[in-house]
């Protein structure tokens, strides 16, 4: 989907024509006509500098159709005049393109660096696809409390350099990934991602690809700590990352991977198969969702992953907590406690390893275990059989 990005530059009807292709959207909204009501347009104008600003179309119908419309000096005076009742002063302007013959209205609203934004003593903000006007003391109130933290991540950031605090090789990685032609320049990644407003990089930016987002934002860290047993009394290790949020995830992910139990599978001369008590897959998603949702406006809320004897949490403070026991939810959460066994997997493969006809009720004893416990460890593994009967019989590796 294409989006302005910059009021900086005069829209073009190229600009226009991809617009009108990709259809209504967060930023993108269109008029078939200038409504009767003058006003009713620059309450739209105010709501959206109050979000995250938008490109108005006149001209444009539901039906992604451009229809053409005719704007005289009057109209546009009018809709002009209203523009300039908001306050703080809001600079957009009212601008007439002709796209295939066809005179298209274009009011670019960028997102204001100074809300609310008030039209005749009132806030206007948007709601889902709707305009709505403020009009209690309460609703006015929420809103100055939390307008802010809805839009975080897209908010201009005056004070970052983007020359000098930008991450190049970080950059360049996802140049790469992305395939993208050397000759791009950064600002100009930057804007085709949305991640540039009014001359400035916004937060979202700085997130993806500042050298040290903790350094603008202090909740952009993961602490990841090992306990000892099961409860936070003895600390084995502490670690905290910082870094790109990608980095992050990665430095999660490797401190993790090296805490946790892993049995190998040898099987001849080929490669050892690893054979993990709980898949990796739900720390990846729990730890990736913990980063989506992380709050930036909440002090301290930042992202913990905790190891224990017998669970491992992965925590945003917000967040309600949802158990992961054998089956892997899929549930957005970023609270799980992960149930492990003390090494048994590992144990059990070394006893069958060192006497492949042991039975099970041998390794119940020799793991203190019940038989049913031992049972489901075996169905759990998947990777070996029992030939024959418990009594005289033996242990085979399966093919994978």
């Amino acid at each position: 989907m294409h989006q302005r990005t910059t009021n900086n530059e005069m829209i073009t009807p190229e600009d226009i024509k991809l617009l009108v292709a990709s259809g209504e959207g967060y930023n993108v909204e269109f008029k078939v006509s200038v409504p009767a009501k003058v006003k009713e347009l620059s309450e739209e104008i105010c709501a959206f500098a109050n979000a995250a600003g938008c490109v108005l179309l006149i001209g444009v119908n539901d039906a992604n159709e451009i229809k053409g419309v005719e704007i005289n000096n009057a109209k546009r005076s009018a809709i002009q005049n209203y523009i300039r009742e908001i306050t703080p002063a809001l600079h957009c302007s009212v601008e007439i393109v002709r796209v295939d013959g066809k005179s298209i209205g274009v009011i670019e609203t960028p997102s204001g660096l100074k809300n609310p934004y008030v039209l005749s003593g009132a806030i206007y903000v948007r709601i889902g696809p709707n305009t709505q006007k403020l009009t209690t003391a309460e609703q006015m109130r929420d809103f100055f409390q939390q307008s802010d933290r809805i839009y975080f991540d897209t908010i201009p950031n005056p004070g970052f350099d983007i020359y000098t605090e930008i991450d190049n090789g970080n950059f360049n990685d996802f140049r790469l990934e992305a395939k993208l032609n050397t000759s791009v320049s950064d600002k100009q990644i930057l804007e085709n991602l949305q991640l540039f407003d009014n001359g400035f990089i916004k937060r979202g930016g700085i997130l993806f690809f500042a050298k040290k987002p903790e350094e603008q934002f202090f909740q952009a860290i993961v602490c990841c700590v090992l306990f000892k047993g099961i409860t936070k009394v003895h600390i084995i290790d502490d670690k905290t990352f910082g870094g790109t949020l990608y980095r992050q995830y990665q430095q999660a992910m490797d401190w993790i991977e090296s805490k946790l139990q892993v049995a190998y599978l040898i099987e001849g001369a080929g490669p050892r198969k690893e054979i993990w008590e709980i898949p990796l897959t739900v720390f990846k998603e729990s730890t990736i969702n913990a980063l989506s949702h992380r709050d930036y406006y909440e002090q301290g809320a930042v992202i913990t992953i905790e190891i224990f004897d017998d669970r491992v949490e992965i925590s945003n403070c917000f967040m309600r907590p949802v158990n992961h026991s054998e089956e892997i939810s899929e549930e957005i959460s970023v609270k799980g406690s992960v149930k492990m066994t003390e090494k048994m997997t590992e144990k059990i493969l070394r006893l069958i390893k060192e006497n492949n006809t042991i039975t099970i009720d041998e390794l119940a004893g020799k793991t203190s275990k019940s038989n049913s416990t031992i049972e489901r460890q075996l169905k759990k593994l998947k990777v070996i059989e029992r030939i024959g009967a418990d009594n005289g019989g033996y242990w085979q590796l399966i093919e994978l």
